[in-house]
């Protein structure tokens, strides 16, 4: 080999000898070759642990800002008291509640004028809407009560007891009220109960009324639906099914209850006596399905001492009775709320959820409320 070649190959061999140990050149077993679509994890320092996320390759990566670490002591701070400066939306916002407000106002303003107007001899009192917003059942100061069509004033029934019940003794009706009690789901009937305006003594706790009648809202007919009592006051217990079919209903002046089921479309009627241990019942609620009721029920003694309350299921099938609860403090059904769970009224403004199969019980804050006058 030409001398001359051999000594260029050596001067070259030091030259990159010497430019490795300058340039820090390692061995290329432990050299990394991070490809341009890899990911790392980020990992930013701070008081809370994070989870780690992926980005971009190395290049992109942002230069990490540690957070602020706090001193472990606790130093207590007085907060300044900030001034909220009002702002043009807050300020739109106010004026809209208020114009708002303003308008309702002003709408129950114009119907009471409209109703002093063309009811004359009612009184407005309470208010009481149908569901679908077109009905308005008025009871008025002096025991009448007015139903009316908000988008037809024509279409109004004033209701009267005497005229009803057929007494021309007009004096009775200062001394009953005709209380709104239920709206058919079909929109077509108002029922309302016929309730005296004094319970004299006595421990009623089974109470929604003395009749019962329906108004057709678009003709003005009343039909009777449960009838007064022939002798002195005679109260009812009574509800309604889901799906206004049935009537159910309770006599809470017999020696002994018995459970009156009547078909509101066939007017078929069922009597089912629930046994001579109870003195009286009511608080009827029906199952959403419509083949259970929850009654409540109790024994007492003329004093109205030393009673003790039962909350029974019924199941309408084979009239198999259940006794839910027992004991000295009063109780009653309020709701069926779904399934097998109903909300029961406990005394002293106490509800509990009850399991109607494992008769569970647990506290129940916001229960449906009962219309009750």
């Amino acid at each position: 080999m030409n001398t001359n070649l051999i000594g260029r190959m050596k001067i070259f061999g030091f030259f990159l000898v010497s430019f490795c140990l300058l340039a820090g050149c390692e061995n290329d077993s432990s050299a990394t070759v991070m490809p341009p679509t890899s990911t790392v994890a980020r990992i930013v320092i701070s008081e809370t642990p994070l989870i780690l996320s992926t980005i971009p390759s190395r290049t992109n990566i942002p230069t990490a800002r540690p957070s602020i670490r706090p001193s472990m002591t606790f130093r207590p701070t007085i907060s300044p008291t900030i001034t909220k400066t009002p702002s043009a939306t807050l300020s739109l916002n106010e004026n809209a509640t208020h114009e708002a407000k303003d308008i309702v106002m002003a709408t129950f303003e114009a119907r009471y004028a409209t109703e002093a107007a063309i009811f004359s001899e009612c009184g407005p009192s309470d208010h009481y809407y149908s569901p679908d917003g077109k009905w308005v059942a008025l009871k008025c100061l002096n025991s009448m009560t007015v139903v009316y069509s908000l988008s037809d004033y024509s279409k109004a029934w004033l209701l009267k007891y005497n005229e009803i019940f057929g007494f021309e003794d007009v004096r009775l009706n200062q001394f009953e009220s005709i209380i709104p009690w239920h709206w058919s789901v079909d929109g077509h009937y108002l029922y309302l109960s016929v309730f005296p305006r004094y319970l004299d003594g006595g421990c009623a706790d089974f109470h929604s009324g003395e009749a019962l009648i329906r108004l057709d809202l678009e003709t003005g007919k009343v039909t009777q639906t449960l009838q007064p009592g022939s002798e002195g006051l005679k109260l009812y217990g009574f509800t309604f099914s889901k799906n206004d079919t049935y009537l159910a209903y309770f006599r809470t002046w017999l020696e002994h209850p018995i459970l009156n089921i009547q078909n509101l479309v066939t007017g078929e009627e069922q009597h089912i006596p629930i046994g001579d241990q109870y003195d009286e019942a009511g608080d009827v609620i029906w199952s959403p399905d419509e083949t259970r009721i929850v009654f409540s029920a109790r024994t007492l003694t003329d004093a109205c001492e030393n009673i003790v309350y039962y909350l029974v299921m019924m199941d309408l099938d084979d009239y198999r009775q259940t006794v839910l609860l027992e004991g000295p403090d009063y109780h009653s059904a309020v709701e069926w709320v779904f399934d097998d769970y109903i909300t029961v009224d406990l005394g002293e403004e106490n509800y509990g959820l009850l399991h109607v199969i494992t008769h569970g019980i647990a506290p129940y804050q916001t229960p449906t409320p009962t219309v009750k006058p």
